[in-house]
């Protein structure tokens, strides 16, 4: 469950968060991978998901760095992708303790991790796909499940220095 940042979004008001980042923090300005709380950061994404019981949508970031075993492009390729707990803007009485429906990726975005001086954010489109929680969400394997591996990001990295 993620604390309640009514005091921020009050203070903000009108203004309704665009976006929530890894720890539930609402976000006024455009999504930018530069926002992201984990300054050692190489994949991040941006996804939408729903809360379980209300249907709320939100859109939510989630990073990773060098040091976790498990990347978010894994995950995504995986469909294993998931955010938890959503936002606890008290969407519904219960909305806070429920887990989320993760909808799709909106946006990834990584970084060279062999590129130590610029380290840029580069988007990744080919990841920014449709999520099992989706309803149009089929579950069959594409040709994108079968011509993306672990070992591809790399490749798609090189394919968006272009």
């Amino acid at each position: 469950m993620h604390r309640n940042y009514t005091d921020i979004i009050e203070a903000a008001a009108p203004l309704e968060p665009i976006w929530f980042d890894s720890n539930g923090v609402p976000r006024f300005k455009p999504f930018t991978p530069n926002m992201i709380p984990d300054i050692y950061a190489n994949q991040v994404v941006l996804y939408e998901i729903a809360c379980q019981n209300c249907g709320r949508k939100f859109l939510v970031s989630e990073e990773t760095d060098s040091f976790h075993h498990i990347k978010i492009s894994d995950r995504i390729m995986t469909h294993k992708l998931h955010y938890g707990d959503p936002p606890n803007v008290d969407c519904c009485t219960s909305g806070p303790t429920m887990n989320c429906v993760d909808l799709r990726v909106v946006e990834f975005w990584m970084k060279d991790t062999e590129d130590w001086v610029t380290r840029e954010w580069k988007r990744v489109p080919e990841l920014e796909i449709l999520l099992p929680g989706h309803p149009e969400y089929t579950g069959e394997v594409d040709a994108f499940d079968k011509a993306i591996t672990s070992l591809d990001i790399k490749k798609i990295s090189q394919y968006n220095k272009k």
